[in-house]
């Protein structure tokens, strides 16, 4: 079995490509956004359509890019974590 750098370096992890279905917790929400969007993409005039479509896709991006931050925050955060847990109480 390979260790986590091992899948790293070789390209079995990625966390930026694993398609996480909506939870439970989440599931309701979505669901709601999705018709609303729909509703709402129906009323519009058909000049709009692609306009809220090209808006609704730069919300996507945003939304990546900050999950993206969010990781990498988190990450640094726990490497910090450990780091700290192997420094001398006096270096504290």
């Amino acid at each position: 079995m390979k260790n986590i750098l091992e899948q790293l370096y070789h390209g079995e992890i990625s966390p930026a490509s694993v398609y996480k279905a909506p939870t439970e917790k989440t599931k309701g929400t979505y669901e709601t956004t999705h018709i609303k969007k729909n509703d709402f993409l129906q009323k519009l005039p058909h000049e709009l359509k692609q306009d809220f479509q090209s808006l609704i896709e730069s919300y996507y991006h945003l939304s990546d890019l900050e999950n993206e931050e969010a990781f990498l925050d988190g990450f640094r955060l726990g490497v910090r974590l450990m780091a700290e847990v192997y420094l001398p109480k006096d270096a504290l």
